[in-house]
């Protein structure tokens, strides 16, 4: 479908030429196509500029986002364990475990199996590790400032404020 982008499955289409959200929904074989809700847009948009925002990063820094959050919540935590990665992650335990096992290969982190259950393990940085989450955080401050720059404070503290809305535990 050229000129459309489809998102998720949740049958929303964006069309770049007209510049809406659509919602195609088939029923019956009949398609059903209408002008989605502003709420609708308002999350495809939030989701396209969170995947741009991720696709600049990971050009730069040559990983992702999350190898960054794991590594700063390590580091502001001291010794984790794995469980109290993936709640404040809100990531699957299978994905922590992936990254972790990664990073432990990239020499960034240390695991020790925990003393009550042999099964976790508790997770600190390495010197290396601080220096890569220094590097990375440098990184995605740049790009937060280039995103930002246009809009006066102002307009970034309104919608800091209205996405608080959304925001859960």
């Amino acid at each position: 479908m050229t000129g459309y982008q489809v998102f998720n499955r949740f049958h929303l289409i964006y069309s770049v030429n007209l510049g809406i959200l659509i919602d195609v929904s088939i029923s019956l074989g009949v398609a059903a196509i209408k002008r989605c809700s502003e709420a609708d847009e308002l999350f495809y948009r939030l989701h396209l500029v969170s995947k741009e925002m991720n696709r600049a990063f990971e050009a730069i820094a040559h990983t992702s986002l999350t190898k960054l959050e794991i590594l700063f919540h390590i580091d502001l935590l001291g010794e984790v364990g794995q469980i109290e990665l993936i709640n404040r992650l809100k990531l699957d335990a299978a994905a922590v475990t992936r990254h972790l096992k990664r990073l432990e290969t990239e020499g960034l982190i240390n695991r020790k199996k925990e003393n009550k259950d042999k099964r976790l393990f508790l997770v600190t940085l390495t010197e290396q590790g601080r220096i890569e989450q220094k590097r990375l955080t440098q990184i995605k401050e740049a790009l937060q400032e280039e995103y930002c720059r246009t809009l006066p404070m102002s307009k970034l503290l309104r919608l800091h404020s209205s996405l608080n809305i959304f925001r859960k535990g």
